[in-house]
């Protein structure tokens, strides 16, 4: 069958859209290929022209979600460079993590929605998100926009801690309910600043040096995410497009 990227593109697209919106109402374990399909109007086999199996359609579902994230994040950062601090950068990926579902199963360890999936995509970006957050708060320490008085892997590891325990607790018990989420994100954002940046207000021309900077690194972490967002058989992979039929049945990775 012939297909061009565009068309190949477009087409993962609208699967990806029908898996992510059958995962949000039916959980991930109940959800089959042939459900995918019928959602995206596309035959069951259409879909292996894609992924080779199910958990690599889903986990590339997730992929997407990320990528979304540092959009956002580019977006801020190209627009101010002051998001480059830490408070405001992890400030902003909390506040796109409460307003997509699926990110906030996956860094809230939602296993009744995502089931095994979570384990699968937390498992396979686990390295990439810690190389660039160790890279990040070198770049940082550098410059004197963090704290450099602790060993830099001791440092990351606290930082993972804080923004992971912000993801696994629950909303600030408030009787203004849906300031909750922006309770959360500012106490997020606090916390990591008193915690690890200094005192000082930091310089702008510094700022305007770094971002470009950490830019470039956050461009290169979206094109890891993007060359598997539209599946693991694209037309420019010819060693894929020659793959024998069978891995369809082979463990699939979006590595």
């Amino acid at each position: 069958m012939s297909d061009t990227g565009a068309d190949h593109a477009e087409r993962a697209e609208r699967i990806l859209d029908a898996a992510a919106g059958l995962i949000l109402r039916w959980g991930y374990q109940r959800v089959t290929m042939q459900d995918v399909a019928r959602a995206a109007g596309v035959g069951k086999g259409t879909l292996y022209l894609h992924w080779r199996t199910r958990e690599s359609l889903f986990v590339a579902v997730l992929l997407r979600e990320s990528i979304a994230m540092v959009d956002a994040l580019l977006d801020r950062m190209r627009a101010d460079p002051e998001v480059v601090l830490l408070h405001r950068m992890q400030r902003v990926c909390f506040e796109v993590v409460l307003d997509r579902p699926l990110l906030r199963a996956v860094y809230g360890g939602d296993g009744e929605l995502l089931g095994n999936l979570a384990r699968h995509a937390s498992t396979m970006d686990e390295g990439r998100q810690a190389a660039f957050l160790r890279s990040y708060l070198a770049r940082l320490r550098e410059h004197g926009l963090v704290r450099a008085d602790t060993d830099l892997d001791d440092q990351a590891y606290a930082v993972n801690c804080v923004i992971t325990g912000f993801n696994l607790t629950g909303p600030v018990t408030a009787d203004d309910v849906p300031a909750s989420d922006a309770r959360r994100a500012r106490a997020l954002a606090d916390t990591l600043r008193v915690a690890f940046e200094p005192d000082r207000r930091p310089d702008a021309r510094v700022l305007r040096q770094v971002a470009p900077r950490v830019v470039a690194d956050l461009e290169e972490l979206r094109d890891a995410y993007a060359r598997h967002r539209f599946g693991d058989r694209r037309p420019d992979r010819q060693s894929d497009s020659t793959t024998p039929s069978r891995t369809d049945t082979t463990a699939g990775t979006a590595r």
